[in-house]
């Protein structure tokens, strides 16, 4: 397991008539930032008339580095007006500082973070434990965190790797998991230079048309 750096997080002022208005993403490479103008998050920004893109989802890294990051801001008063969340898959391994991503599992240790990172997910990683740990939390989150945003916050739940098996129940639920639509693009042999945030340009658009109309709904 070889681990790499987190990047900084930067906002993106959209319009600087609308700074205030505001929207930030929660999550992993999905809702990474990019410059693209392609990104569905820069058009789902621009179709809710949002100035400002607060927070990025940071590719790599696990649910629990999304949780207590957004938990760190709810505690410092920095949540965005529109929140959008975009739970990861519940086998990544969390650490706060750097990233050991799946895809780093099988380059050469160095360090004695990356030599116990090998030993944990050789001797102390069960995949059972990962699933009911993860369906726990994000219940928990989305009936007491989120469950409390509500009125002052728009809010969307969004999947990335497998639909859930349990019910959520604070704003708007976009179940249907967003990985699939990277497989097929794989399949297809499209290359990864040419996807933003794991897709095409008309996915992107049709995924930021579908987020709007749910936000945009009572």
């Amino acid at each position: 397991m070889r681990q790499h750096k987190i990047h900084p997080q930067w906002p993106k002022i959209i319009d600087k008539q609308k700074q205030e208005h505001t929207i930030g993403f929660f999550g992993d490479s999905f809702c990474a930032d990019s410059t693209s103008e392609h990104s569905w998050c820069i058009k789902l920004a621009n179709k809710l008339n949002c100035g400002t893109i607060t927070h990025w989802g940071v590719g790599g890294t696990s649910v629990w580095y999304m949780l207590l990051q957004f938990h760190k801001l709810l505690s410092e008063n920095k949540l965005p007006k529109y929140i959008v969340v975009l739970y990861t898959h519940h086998d990544r391994i969390y650490h706060p500082d750097v990233l050991l991503p799946a895809w780093a599992a099988e380059e050469k240790s160095e360090t004695q973070l990356e030599i116990a990172t090998d030993m944990y997910r050789k001797y102390l990683d069960f995949k059972e434990k990962n699933e009911f740990q993860f369906n726990s939390s994000v219940q928990w989150f989305d009936q007491n965190t989120l469950k409390q945003l509500e009125s002052q916050h728009k809010i969307l739940q969004v999947f990335g790797f497998e639909k859930p098996s349990f019910k959520l129940n604070s704003g708007k639920i976009f179940s249907q998991p967003l990985m699939p639509i990277y497989l097929e693009n794989m399949r297809q042999g499209i290359e990864d230079k040419d996807l933003v945030n794991h897709m095409t340009p008309d996915q992107n658009e049709d995924l930021a048309e579908k987020f709007s109309n749910l936000l945009t709904t009572l």
